[in-house]
């Protein structure tokens, strides 16, 4: 595969659209340092990309809410694919037919999809030269008009209604204390600049109103408006578009195993609530591990329908959370009541994207039974969910990690051995044993091209009470020239393991590629992690 093929744009976004505001959209690194690209003759755009480590146990996510402007994350990805790859990304393409070659689609081998494209613009001789690309997989992430989408001939079902939104990045100069009225609200952004959101139908008489009709002065007016007797000065105007509120999700999202549609080609909704960009990149994500995999011939191609068992109903909540907040916004703030206001509380870890449960059993067993579980204890580790935020330090350096950063996200499945007290009679040649099985387990029950695990055992010993060579070699390897594998020990940090909720009989956790947990079970259930795999 030589280059991946995008529909037709002029270039990449720089400047407005969306903006990552989740923890989960929020994938650029810290050493990454500020990331630059031209947004206009003489501008520059700096990302603001600084995200501050949660070092509190009780909390859920390890990074806080941030802003990262949709040109930003795009240039970041598209750094990282020229970096990583040999692909090139093209534009100014766009796809003019596809078809499916039924009697290849069972073959996991064969290019069963034709995709045939063109340029947008025509060459000298005023002709389009059209390309034929034949593909295994085909993935439509070309937005709420989507092309492919009508091609698998999937309808949008939902509604529209007549509300129209105007939303600007404006930098502006107010007396106003905090900009907040009904419908409107703001987020801080970079640089200055604020990024507004203003219902411009609201008042009576305002029902009918095109949403082609909306100018930039148009929003800034009704700003005006709203925020009266305080003023509004506007200095500068980077990006402004309107909106009509409508909910559509797409009757499908996948077609004969080998296409796949994601992000606002399934579902569409307004920008309010700040989820489109991240649940796009979640569906992406989801996808992508399974289907990488398929293609180096480590999983079944089963596992690709799990792609839409797994992301339709999120995608469905999405759709509802949009509505119940705009029934929010419509209610005079203050006046919210009861049940709304309970409401909102219960649908925060939705927004924040910490409230996915998948449940199809090809990937997720049933839940583990604590044998003792202690009520103060929170049930954080759950097949289905994602792993939780536990901080825990080297064995051998004594470097404190988060848990999460020694999952890496390249296609391996992770296990992570929460071992006891390896101090304690029993305890070492428990994790000893099971180590050994493991050994066992990784060389009969897994695809020689997937290799192993990423193995991470976490013990709650004094560090100075275990040595390393104690452990059986699974978790201690020597390599002929790398030498011993210092990586692959490491003690809880306290609360950790009370955190997690994990009692004296420890647990043994098979974390997916995306970090949601797959399977629980003990040290003493090889079984059980066998049957699974």
């Amino acid at each position: 595969m030589s280059s991946v093929r995008v529909g037709q744009m002029g270039d990449q976004q720089q400047i407005g659209h969306s903006g990552g505001g989740m923890q989960l959209g929020a994938f650029a690194e810290k050493n990454e340092g500020p990331i630059q690209f031209p947004s206009a003759p003489g501008k520059m755009i700096i990302g603001f990309s600084e995200y501050e480590l949660n070092t509190n146990q009780n909390e859920l996510a390890r990074w806080g809410m941030g802003v990262l402007q949709q040109g930003v994350i795009e240039s970041i990805i598209k750094r990282y694919i020229t970096k990583s790859s040999s692909i090139a990304v093209d534009y100014d393409i766009r796809p003019c037919s596809f078809h499916i070659n039924e009697k290849e689609m069972d073959d996991p081998d064969a290019y069963a999809c034709l995709l045939r494209l063109e340029p947008s613009e025509k060459n000298k001789n005023g002709c389009r030269e059209e390309e034929a690309i034949h593909a295994k997989y085909v993935i439509g992430a070309d937005g709420a008009t989507s092309w492919t989408r009508k091609q698998l001939g999937f309808t949008m079902d939902g509604s529209r209604t007549q509300s129209v939104w105007g939303v600007a990045d404006l930098e502006v100069v107010s007396d106003f204390p905090d900009y907040a009225e009904g419908g409107l609200f703001f987020i801080r952004r970079e640089r200055r600049l604020t990024r507004f959101y203003v219902q411009l139908n609201h008042g009576k008489g305002e029902e009918e109103l095109p949403r082609e009709s909306v100018t930039e002065d148009a929003i800034i007016e009704k700003l005006r408006q709203m925020l009266r007797p305080y003023t509004l000065t506007v200095r500068y105007c980077e990006w402004w578009s309107a909106f009509t509120v409508a909910h559509y999700l797409s009757s499908g999202m996948t077609k004969a195993g080998r296409v796949f549609l994601v992000g606002d080609a399934v579902h569409t909704h307004t920008p309010l609530v700040g989820l489109g960009m991240n649940v796009s990149m979640q569906d992406s994500y989801n996808l992508g591990w399974k289907l990488a995999g398929v293609v180096k011939k480590e999983f079944d191609p089963r596992i690709l329908a799990t792609f839409e068992t797994e992301r339709r109903p999120i995608a469905e909540e999405l759709i509802a959370t949009d509505r119940f907040h705009l029934q929010v916004f419509d209610t005079e703030k203050g006046a919210e009541p009861a049940w709304m206001r309970e409401k909102e509380a219960e649908l925060l870890p939705f927004l924040m994207g910490l409230s996915t449960h998948y449940q199809d059993p090809l990937l997720t067993a049933p839940n583990f039974a604590r044998a003792k579980a202690k009520e103060q204890q929170p049930e954080s580790i759950v097949p289905g969910k994602r792993f939780p935020q536990i901080t825990v330090s080297n064995h051998a350096t004594a470097k404190t990690y988060s848990i999460q950063s020694l999952l890496k996200s390249d296609g391996s499945f992770h296990l992570v051995i929460f071992a006891g007290d390896i101090s304690q009679p029993g305890e070492l040649e428990r994790l000893n044993a099971f180590g050994a099985a493991l050994r066992q387990i990784q060389r009969v029950n897994l695809p020689v091209s997937v290799g192993g695990f990423n193995i991470v055992a976490v013990h709650c010993a004094s560090r100075t009470a275990v040595e390393l060579v104690m452990l059986e070699d699974l978790f201690f390897p020597l390599h002929e020239t790398l030498g011993r594998d210092y990586d692959r020990v490491y003690c809880d940090m306290d609360p950790g393991y009370d955190f997690a909720g994990i009692d004296e009989h420890n647990r043994v956790v098979l974390v997916r590629p995306d970090q949601y947990v797959s399977w629980c079970g003990g040290l003493a259930d090889v079984d059980g992690l066998r049957d699974h795999l």
